[in-house]
């Protein structure tokens, strides 16, 4: 592989994103300002919030970070289950006892990592821009590992499945950074800049490239021969630096909305912009008009000597009454924004950033609300957001869930996989509070549809033959957060119900026994005397 045609494949990639990336940087000016530096160039040390006079965007985007954190991640709990795509796998005892190790030993270790700080960084960044970046490996010396990007430094192409499969990331080294990093191989002005002390702190760009490999010999192990190759570039002196491979993508890259034809996500930092943006002028003018009501310009006439007094309680003397005076009221200028129209834009930029549903019982009045009534409400809040949370969990924490499995496995910190499931695909059942929101619509939608087949029974005999009661119950269990252990397998089921048939026969043949030996008893008792049945037998 040329690096001429990487560095020309990234700069294609850059001027392609250039649109969004302007987006991005006006949007985290308002709401982010850690993340500004997308297309501006900022000295290390400047203050970043200089222009942010109503923090209202910057505390509201925290909220929802904050809040999709514990409804995704709650706080000591597993937020999934591990079992296998194919059903009929989870029934065997020895697949269920490697998936349950499984799941218990996958969040130790991720509990033990930094996951939580990096992915609430990239939720943080869902939230404003709409795009976010985790990437997940394994260091011998820390076991599982995360970083997340920001959105100013990488850039992205999506595969045939609009899936994010490519990543370009570009990164700095000084010449003694890049030196230990990559040795011999970082290029010949690097070497020389790196044993030179007056140049051994100047940097360099380097291009980092992940993507799918083209060629491939998938019965090789090798770095060169796994399903993805990625390259580092020193940009300057146009080389390849380093070369390698990964056995899964490495980057899990969500979106939070994505409008048709477009690869970055929309956020809703993206927008809440303009109102965020206006909010700004509003209270700028607010402040502004409010110092000039208590601290009015002067008009003060020639004939005044010395310098005017305006602490409170001051005295000036002055020849004439009039001499100091505040200027006509009309040019104090009027109050065009009202402590009730920012108030309400304030609560307008909440509500685009969720916080209504993360934060109800903090803004709830009286004390006349019911907990079920309580609950009902959080819980239609939270069904809002189905749609950008089923593709987090499609975009984001599936594909990273199952890398972390790999990575387990492929270094030794998990049991071997039986040979029923090894090669086969895992299922991830999420068990986070909007995850069972989720799953509860569905079920939710099962238990109506179920019981409008009752009702159609008496009148469409056969109706309810269309209902799969024993898979919809079990879709209910798990929308209610029951573990898949604690649910009867199928050959268990059949069993009972094989045991309860068995047992409902012999309680009828033991019904008919008795009746038959009472008949049997009634048949062959002799007749009354007097009765037509003596006298028919005489």
């Amino acid at each position: 592989m040329d690096a001429t045609e990487l560095i020309k494949l990234y700069e294609q990639q850059e001027s392609s994103a250039a649109t969004f990336r302007t987006l991005y940087q006006n949007t985290a000016d308002l709401m982010f300002p850690r993340e500004n530096s997308i297309t501006n160039t900022q000295t290390p040390g400047t203050d970043k919030g200089t222009e942010i006079i109503d923090p209202t965007g910057i505390m509201a985007s925290l909220e929802m970070a904050s809040g999709l954190s514990v409804n995704l991640f709650p706080p000591g709990q597993r937020f999934y289950n591990i079992s296998m795509s194919d059903r009929r796998l989870n029934d065997v005892d020895s697949v269920k006892r490697t998936l349950g190790l499984v799941t218990d030993i996958s969040h130790e270790k991720r509990a033990n990592s930094n996951f939580m700080l990096q992915a609430n960084e990239t939720l943080r960044s869902l939230c404003v821009f709409g795009t976010g970046n985790l990437y997940s490996e394994w260091a011998p010396e820390l076991g599982l590992n995360y970083r997340d990007y920001d959105i100013g430094q990488y850039l992205v192409c999506e595969g045939s499945k609009r899936r994010v499969d490519t990543m370009m990331i570009k990164f700095i080294y000084t010449a003694r950074q890049a030196m230990q990093e990559y040795g011999e191989n970082a290029g010949k002005e690097i070497l020389e800049s790196a044993n030179d002390e007056n140049k051994a702190e100047k940097k360099y760009e380097f291009i980092l490239i992940v993507r799918p490999r083209k060629k491939r010999n998938p019965r090789l192990q090798d770095f060169l021969n796994m399903p993805f190759e990625f390259f580092v570039v020193n940009r300057k002196e146009k080389i390849i630096v380093e070369e390698g491979g990964f056995q899964e993508f490495p980057f899990a890259v969500p979106r939070w909305t994505q409008a048709s034809g477009e690869v970055w996500g929309r956020g809703q930092g993206t927008f809440a912009r303009g109102a965020v943006s206006a909010l700004q002028t509003m209270r700028k003018d607010f402040i502004e008009c409010a110092n000039k009501h208590n601290n009015p310009p002067l008009e003060v006439d020639e004939s005044f000597e010395g310098e005017v007094k305006v602490s409170p309680g001051a005295l000036n003397w002055v020849r004439n009454i009039g001499s100091i005076r505040a200027i006509e009221r009309g040019a104090l200028g009027n109050f065009p924004y009202t402590k009730d129209m920012i108030e309400r834009s304030q609560d307008e930029i909440k509500k685009l950033f969720f916080n209504d549903i993360f934060v109800q019982l903090r803004d709830l009045k009286g004390d006349r609300r019911t907990t079920l009534e309580i609950q009902e409400r959080l819980a239609e809040g939270l069904q809002r957001l189905g749609p950008p949370i089923g593709r987090l969990q499609d975009e984001w924490l599936r594909p990273l869930i199952i890398r972390d499995i790999m990575l387990l496995l492929r270094n030794g910190q998990l049991p071997p996989l039986p040979p029923e499931i090894q090669g086969k695909s895992f299922k991830i059942e999420f068990l986070g509070r909007l995850a069972m929101e989720l799953e509860s619509q569905q079920a939710q939608g099962f238990v109506r549809w179920a019981g409008y087949g009752a009702e159609l029974e008496g009148v469409f005999p056969g109706v309810t033959d269309n209902v799969n009661y024993d898979s919809g119950y079990r879709r209910l269990g798990e929308s209610l957060g029951v573990s898949a252990e604690d649910m009867s397998t199928e050959d268990e089921i059949k069993a009972r119900r094989l045991a309860r048939q068995q047992q409902i026969q012999q309680q009828q043949a033991m019904a008919a026994a008795q009746v038959a030996g009472q008949a049997y008893q009634g048949a062959t008792k002799a007749p009354e005397p007097g009765s037509a049945a003596e006298k028919l037998l005489e």
